[in-house]
C-alpha cells in the first residue's frame, strides 16, 4: 500500500514552475497572481531582467559614436554654456567611453533593484496599515514578476540599435516604447526627459500590480489604482512642475 504523500512533498509539487509562471503572467494573470501570493519567488523575474538590462547597456555603449553622444547630450542642456558647457565636455571625456559603459551597466540594474524594493516597501507598509496578512517577500515577487515585461523593452532597445549601426543614437532614441520616442516631444528639454523615463513597459507592469493588488487585497478598481499608482504621479508629477518651471 502506497503511502501518503508528506505535506511538504505535496507543497512542493503544487508550486508552478518559473516558466509556467511566466506563461501566465501573459496569458491568464490572475493564476499567476493567486500562485505568487501562495509560494512567492523571485530569482527567475529579477535575474532576466537586470542582466537583459545590463547586456543591452554594454551593447549601446560598444557601438556608440562617443565624440557624436557627447555633442548630442550636451546639446540637450541649454543651460550649459561658456566654460560650464567646456567644463561638461572635460569630464565626459575623461571619463571615457568604457567609463560610462561600465557606470550604466551597473547603475541601469542597480536602480531598478532599488525601485523594486521601495515599491515593495511602500506596498508593505500600506497592506499592514490596512490590516492585511501579507508579508514583504510576497510583495517583493510580485513587484519582481510584474517587471517581467521588462524583457520586451530590453529586446525593443536590441533592436534600435541593430538599426543604428553607424552608433549615432541618442539615449533618448534608445528606448522606442518611452512617451518621448512614440512622438510625445516638446520645445522643452526638461520636460522632455520625463517624457523619456516614462514608457509603455511601465504602465503594463504597472496595471500588473494594480491588477493584482485588487485580487489579493479585494478593493475596488479605483483603490487599487489610487494604490499603485500615487507614488509615481507623484513623483512625476513634481518633476514635471520643476520642468515647467
Amino acid at each position: 500500500m502506497t503511502a501518503p504523500s508528506s505535506p511538504q512533498h505535496s507543497s512542493q509539487s503544487d508550486r508552478p514552475q518559473a516558466l509556467t509562471l511566466a506563461i501566465d503572467l501573459i496569458s491568464t494573470p490572475s493564476l499567476a497572481f493567486a500562485s505568487i501570493r501562495s509560494y512567492p519567488s523571485f530569482a527567475l523575474p529579477l535575474f532576466a531582467v537586470l542582466l537583459s538590462s545590463m547586456a543591452v547597456t554594454g551593447w549601446y555603449f560598444s557601438i556608440l559614436d562617443f565624440s557624436w553622444y557627447i555633442d548630442d547630450t550636451l546639446a540637450r542642456v541649454p543651460d550649459l554654456q561658456g566654460s560650464e558647457l567646456e567644463e561638461a565636455r572635460q569630464g565626459m571625456q575623461a571619463l571615457s567611453q568604457r567609463g560610462m559603459a561600465v557606470l550604466g551597466m551597473l547603475g541601469s540594474p542597480l536602480a531598478m533593484l532599488v525601485i523594486y524594493l521601495l515599491q515593495s516597501t511602500y506596498l508593505s507598509l500600506v497592506t499592514a496599515l490596512g490590516g492585511f496578512d501579507l508579508r514583504f517577500r510576497q510583495w517583493f515577487s510580485l513587484v519582481a514578476w510584474a517587471g517581467l515585461p521588462n524583457l520586451f523593452l530590453s529586446l525593443a532597445m536590441a533592436a534600435t540599435i541593430l538599426l543604428n549601426p553607424d552608433g549615432q543614437l541618442s539615449n533618448f532614441d534608445l528606448n522606442p516604447l518611452s512617451f518621448y520616442s512614440i512622438g510625445m516631444q516638446t520645445s522643452n528639454p526638461s520636460l522632455n526627459q520625463v517624457l523619456a523615463a516614462v514608457n509603455l513597459v511601465q504602465l503594463w507592469s504597472l496595471c500588473l500590480l494594480t491588477a493584482a493588488c485588487r485580487s489579493w487585497l479585494a478593493i475596488t478598481l479605483p483603490r487599487a489604482v489610487t494604490v499603485v499608482f500615487a507614488p509615481y504621479l507623484l513623483i512625476f508629477g513634481v518633476w514635471t512642475y520643476f520642468a515647467l518651471t
